[in-house]
């Protein structure tokens, strides 16, 4: 070991991986956890000096059942401080392409059911497999009370000399955790001999390179090091080895949790800081695009239908608490990083399309509910919507079969009353034209233009065609476009109007796999130019992307998890928007559940659809042209490998499109882990064999175009317009309320992202949308007996700011998330 490694002890973890589902569906994986327990509590029982790191609660929710006897052990080895439960999550989840909320969620539920089932507190979140880590990240965490958090990828270059362990704060500073980065990776000392001394030999080697590894960049002499890795069985032989190499190492080693060490260090001046990491992969921004799509509009509709429900219960009703809890954690579930980044199997794919469509019948079944109460208390007959957001609208709706622009106040019931725009549109054979924007279709290509009226501009490079198909032989990780095009046709232009304050313009492309018909609708009086997309798709190993190639030089900038920051060249995770800028102008690209977005110069690609195989003519002739960089990079993985580090897997990612290639096929769910060989022979053997992942079929996408927009709250503010439509519905009028309102007017500067009852009261969670710090108020409608800011979400004591009030009023900081606990005056009466 090298001299210059000045590191005196060592926190040993052992541990393993669990893959909610990947190769396997739910819950066959859970079955393999329960043995892989078993085994560790044998050792615990063996060993008293064994501990052990349970990473996620449905596997120990499974032994559970299996062993309802092992409850009271299992608690033993807790209050022992031998075994600890991290992750604080339903599944571990993808950090990016949730939307905030869902990623809020995950911990939120997470931690109520652990304490359901264990009566615990996590304090330690487990982010050692995902593939980025966004930069609000920390602000999340706190606001569940975790203290502390351990990943593994996501630092680029992955050789880099960051620290492994840090305080990581949210951009503006608001909230700091501790972090410990698996530079060396999660999985080490793997007991892959038949021997105790074999064994002995090879953790002796793994353990001197990590250590001189992961010294190297440590800011104290106390480092945390993994023992496992994915679904493997802790071994007796690491007892064994811990004892000899305390006789003849000088660094000691000693078998710990992270708690602990945690407990140690949080005392020693640790370096901050601020942003996110990764992503690795490119191409699971992409990868079974249906996936993004669902959960965007899952997790957005049960929000809004808790938020309604909630208003309701202020009136009377009572509020579905189980049926939440089973719908959210449904949807939660389908969170899981390999689900929702499409890098499981068929079987997978279907799983987490079935959850959805289970979580949807539960809301079905509470928005009946809710209908029928409000037939009772609302007394004019008519046609009415909720509006989840925290500011009033205005939209276009079908209404009884007519469609209607009406204008709704915020958050809240009301009655739908049909209003009245001027006439400022003008049409012709191939363009729409407002009192903004007019949009040009060219008749020969089909491709898109838009004219800025009120700058005198072209938006886009009108040398350009707007939609790209081409090949692309990556694999469900990573996107890897060949460069081979294939052009499109124009078959069909038509312009019409739809009522006299909106029109759309229909064009349908095709060539010999791929038919698309897109419509693009203006109103009179907006900006926002929506789109909507279909694609029939008959091909494979294709990309189709829809190209926004902007006339002018700007800055990118995207949204991610509560934050938008500026992002260069690459292909990157987006929640709602894109935002392009050159000076003060501004022009916002939306997208409803596409997170896919290639950002290069001046042009954004935004990634609709990508057909992926087992192998294909296009995927050989790429592995011929990159020979000498696979054979480069595969010199550079062994090198790590033989030196006994499990970083070998880094360098692979430029190439990594040339393995885990049968994961695009139907898998099984038969064999220990992922590790059932002959079902991935038969994988590559039926290559030919059509699979989902191909996506062949009919696709829709929506989207939206924003030229001028004004500032970053206007851009989240028709974001989220356009990602929660209104949904009309008939009421009799059988009461004598008239409408049905959480807040008075429209909030300014900030949104009420969650309202939900909790801990005796009701829970109101709010994120500041301007980016800059601002005092904001929120006059309730409903009088109140107290009003709390809560420092988490697992706390009951917070500052009294609103006692016997119905406003709160409060400062925010940049992209702040705050929480406010409210109990209402009893009686549910308007203030």
């Amino acid at each position: 070991m090298a001299s210059r490694v000045n590191i005196e002890k060592v926190h040993l973890i052992p541990h393993f991986h669990f893959d909610f589902e990947w190769w396997k569906e739910e819950p066959y994986h859970e079955d393999d956890a329960v043995l892989i327990m078993e085994k560790a509590f044998s050792l615990m029982r063996e060993f008293p000096s064994f501990t052990y790191v349970i990473d996620t609660i449905l596997p120990l929710k499974r032994y559970l059942e299996k062993y309802p006897h092992g409850l009271e052990e299992i608690q033993s080895f807790i209050r022992e401080g031998r075994l600890e439960l991290v992750g604080g999550t339903i599944v571990s989840p993808d950090e990016h392409l949730p939307t905030t909320e869902g990623l809020i969620r995950q911990f939120y539920e997470g931690e109520k059911w652990y304490h359901e089932l264990m009566g615990i507190h996590v304090s330690t979140a487990w982010e050692i497999d995902e593939f980025s880590h966004p930069a609000q990240l920390p602000q999340i965490l706190a606001l569940n009370n975790i203290r502390a958090v351990v990943f593994s990828r996501g630092v680029k270059p992955y050789y880099a000399r960051h620290p492994v362990l840090f305080r990581w704060s949210d951009p503006a500073g608001i909230r700091t955790i501790l972090a410990y980065w698996w530079a060396g990776h999660y999985s080490t000392c793997l007991p892959t001999k038949k021997t105790t001394l074999l064994n002995i030999i090879k953790f002796t080697r793994d353990m001197r390179a990590r250590i001189e590894y992961e010294g190297r960049r440590s800011p104290v002499s106390t480092i945390m090091i993994p023992l496992g890795g994915d679904f493997t069985f802790p071994h007796e032989d690491w007892i064994a080895f811990v004892e000899h190499w305390n006789k003849h190492e000088k660094v000691k080693l000693e078998f710990s949790i992270p708690s602990r060490y945690f407990d140690i260090v949080e005392r020693e001046e640790l370096p901050i800081h601020r942003g996110g990491y990764g992503p690795v992969f490119n191409g699971v921004f992409s990868s079974r695009e249906l996936l993004k799509q669902r959960s965007r509009y899952m997790e957005n509709r049960i929000v809004a239908e808790e938020k309604k429900t909630s208003i309701c219960s202020l009136q009377g009703m009572d509020f579905p608490d189980e049926s939440f809890r089973d719908a959210w954690r449904l949807i939660l579930k389908s969170d899981f990083h390999d689900t929702l980044c499409g890098t499981g199997t068929d079987r997978v794919y279907r799983k987490s399309l079935e959850r959805y469509r289970n979580a949807e019948y539960i809301l079905n079944a509470i928005r009946d509910k809710r209908r029928g109460f409000l037939s009772g208390i609302i007394g004019q007959k008519g046609w009415y919507a909720f509006n989840p957001l925290s500011w009033s609208r205005e939209e276009s709706i079908i209404i009884d079969g007519h469609r209607s622009l009406v204008r709704i106040p915020a958050l809240g019931l009301h009655r739908l009353d049909e209003i009245n725009r001027e006439d400022t549109l003008h049409i012709t054979q191939n363009s729409l034209e407002n009192e903004f924007v007019k949009v040009h279709v060219d008749p020969a290509t089909g491709s898109i233009n838009i004219f800025d009226k009120t700058q005198k501009i072209f938006i886009f490079n009108r040398q350009e065609n707007n939609l790209k198909v081409e090949d692309d032989v990556g694999n469900l990780w990573v996107t890897i476009p060949t460069g081979r095009e294939y052009g499109l046709d124009l078959k069909e232009l038509e312009v019409q109007r739809l009522k006299k304050f909106e029109a759309e313009i229909s064009i349908t492309l095709k060539n010999e796999f791929v038919t698309i018909d897109k419509k693009i609708l203006l109103q009179a009086g907006r900006k926002r130019i929506d789109v909507m997309t279909g694609i029939t798709f008959s091909g494979k190993d294709k990309r189709i992307d829809e190209t926004f190639p902007f006339s002018f030089p700007g800055t990118w900038y995207i949204e991610e998890p509560a934050w938008v920051t500026e992002k260069s060249s690459g292909i990157f995770p987006v929640q709602n928007f894109v935002l392009y800028s050159e000076g003060d102008y501004n022009v916002g690209i939306i997208n409803c559940g596409i997170p896919g977005h290639s950002l290069e110069d001046n042009t954004c690609r935004m990634i609709l659809l990508r057909s992926v195989s087992i192998f294909s003519w296009a995927f050989f002739k790429w592995l011929g042209k990159n020979f000498r960089l696979i054979f480069k990079v595969a010199q550079k993985s062994l090198t790590a490998m033989f030196e006994g580090l499990k970083t070998f897997e880094y360098p692979l990612y430029p190439i990594h499109g040339v393995i885990l290639r049968d994961w695009a096929s139907e898998g099984t769910n038969t064999g220990f882990g992922t590790l059932d060989f002959k079902s991935h022979l038969k994988a590559h053997l039926t290559f030919y064999r059509e699979a989902q992942s191909w996506e062949r079929g009919e696709h829709f996408f929506r989207y939206a175009i924003v030229p001028g927009v004004k500032d970053v709250e206007e851009i989240i503010r028709l974001s989220l317009e356009l990602n929660n439509p209104l949904t009309p519905f008939p009421l009799p009028g059988g009461g004598s309320g008239e409408s049905l309102s959480l807040i008075k007017g429209d909030l300014d500067g900030i949104m009420i992202a969650a309202f939900h009852p909790h801990s005796g009261g009701y829970l109101l969670r709010c994120r500041d949308i301007t980016g800059t710090t601002h005092e904001a108020s929120i006059i309730l409608n409903f009088p109140c007996m107290s009003i709390k800011r809560l420092d988490h979400l697992f706390s009951d004591a917070g500052e009294e700011i609103g006692a016997g009030s119905n406003t709160i009023t409060y400062t925010f900081r940049p992209y702040e998330l705050a929480l406010f606990h409210i109990v209402f005056t009893p009686g549910g009466k308007k203030a």
